[in-house]
């Protein structure tokens, strides 16, 4: 799985603490860049950032110059592509004067995108609809996109599993994969015989 880094400009932006609880699994790991002035922290923001399971670490600014949060933040994130560049990378900030920084970054194929609420982060975006779904509705869904002509069609059943894995991030408990797909395999559109797969046109 790979890996979503998340960094929190904190004095642009002061989640509220149930909003870590977003990204308190493994998958996430989370830094948060308090300015020199900032001597607070509320107790529930703290607390839930103790609950996350993939790291994390408060940066605390020594100095008070203009942006010097800012280039902080800059820098870790170069140091963090560069540790490991496959991974994701979201600056929590409003603050505009990031974007051509990421836009820059973007063209040297990091991926990395700037929101201003750990909310909008697309992962945690696309978690919350897909919790709303049931089995059958997931299973619509990823056969939605199999229909359209210009979609890559995996041609046996390993390719179907790795590509339904996918198609949902791996973000399906082993449960309910399996009844997804037992719902994919029973599809009028999908037949699956000898570990090969076709389809209805």
């Amino acid at each position: 799985m790979l890996k979503n880094y998340v960094l929190v400009d904190y004095e642009n932006v002061q989640p509220l603490a149930e909003s870590l609880d977003e990204v308190a699994d493994e998958q996430f790991s989370v830094f948060v860049f308090v300015g020199n002035s900032q001597n607070r922290l509320s107790y529930d923001f703290v607390s839930s950032f103790q609950r996350l399971r993939g790291g994390g670490e408060y940066i605390k600014i020594s100095g008070n110059g203009k942006n010097a949060l800012d280039f902080h933040i800059a820098c870790y994130l170069g140091v963090l592509a560069m540790k490991d560049p496959k991974a994701y990378f979201h600056v929590v900030s409003k603050d505009t004067g990031y974007d051509p920084l990421l836009e820059h970054l973007r063209e040297k194929t990091i991926r990395v995108k700037r929101v201003a609420a750990i909310e909008g982060i697309p992962v945690v975006k696309f978690r919350k609809e897909i919790s709303k779904m049931n089995p059958r509705q997931k299973g619509e869904k990823f056969l939605a996109r199999l229909r359209k002509g210009n979609a890559s069609r995996p041609a046996s059943e390993q390719a179907m599993r790795s590509a339904l894995r996918a198609f949902y991030q791996r973000q399906l408990s082993d449960e309910e994969f399996e009844q997804v797909l037992r719902f994919v395999k029973n599809s009028e559109f999908v037949s699956i015989a000898d570990g090969k797969v076709a389809y209805a046109e």
